[in-house]
């Protein structure tokens, strides 16, 4: 109502009475035209109001409540529920300050300690308590951005190869393939028709309940290298044993290079 009146620049008091009357309802209203004539102020109605519904305890419960207030997350929200509080409370600003200060966290609290002589202008010794919470903020935010930052291999560093929760690295799935027996598909036809387990061929219990290892992939194949072939020496191959016959006798002759399978048959056949 107070800022009605100030917007809507009404001063009279009659004038001010008339709009009292169309604003309350409910118990108010039937308390209002029961009093009306014991009040001809809008001060007046005001305490009359106080009286019979204002919060008479408001002031010591807000002050309690400031007394049990901890700072849970930043300055800032802490400040806001402190001072809204502190409305109804009407704590001094200078003794609010030692209660801002128990209800900080123990870093902060500590960090504080150095801007003691500003306790003489408590709006700065505020704004310097801000801005600490601000940077502390900000530095514990690198730090874990920096510890749980990935490792990448564009800058040159190897990743971390995955650890399991009781320590170890965890091995990896060819490793832990390589070490559970083969079970071909015919083992596993037979250990069906036999109705036993095809993981483990024990009879008693379903292949879904069976702890044991094991794969349906055959082991790859390891592919040995084939031997290198040594070049050939320079040999005397002897086609025909020497003899007194003419020009059809081709001898000894030199061979320096190996050729084709075909050239050598046809060698041969010669």
């Amino acid at each position: 109502m107070d800022k009605y009146f100030l917007i809507t620049m009404v001063t009279n008091e009659t004038q001010r009475m008339a709009y009292l009357s169309l604003s309350l309802e409910g118990k108010a209203l039937e308390w209002w035209q029961t009093n009306r004539i014991k009040y001809s102020t809008w001060e007046e109605v005001k305490d009359g109001l106080f009286l019979y519904y204002g919060d008479h305890y408001k002031a010591d419960r807000s002050y309690q409540q400031i007394i049990k207030l901890r700072q849970t997350g930043t300055v800032r929200d802490y400040l806001t529920k402190l001072d809204s509080l502190n409305a109804y409370a009407a704590i001094p600003e200078k003794q609010l300050i030692n209660i801002i200060l128990s209800g900080l966290t123990t870093k902060l609290c500590s960090h504080m300690v150095h801007y003691e002589h500003l306790r003489a202008t408590p709006t700065e010794w505020r704004q310097r308590l801000i801005e600490m919470d601000i940077i502390g903020t900000e530095f514990s935010g690198r730090n874990q951005q920096s510890t749980h930052k990935p490792t990448s291999k564009k800058c040159g560093r190897e990743e971390a190869p995955p650890t399991s929760l009781r320590g170890g690295t965890v091995p990896s799935r060819e490793t832990r393939d390589a070490k559970r027996p083969y079970i071909s598909q015919d083992h596993i036809n037979k250990r069906i028709k036999d109705n036993r387990c095809y993981k483990c061929g024990i009879a008693g219990h379903y292949a879904a309940e069976c702890r044991n290892n094991w794969r349906n992939s055959p082991p790859p194949r390891r592919i040995q290298a084939a031997p290198q072939q040594q070049a050939p020496s320079t040999a005397l191959v002897k086609h025909k044993p020497q003899n007194d016959k003419p020009n059809t006798d081709k001898g000894y002759f030199q061979i320096t290079e190996l050729g084709s399978e075909d050239e050598q048959q046809q060698l041969e056949n010669e």
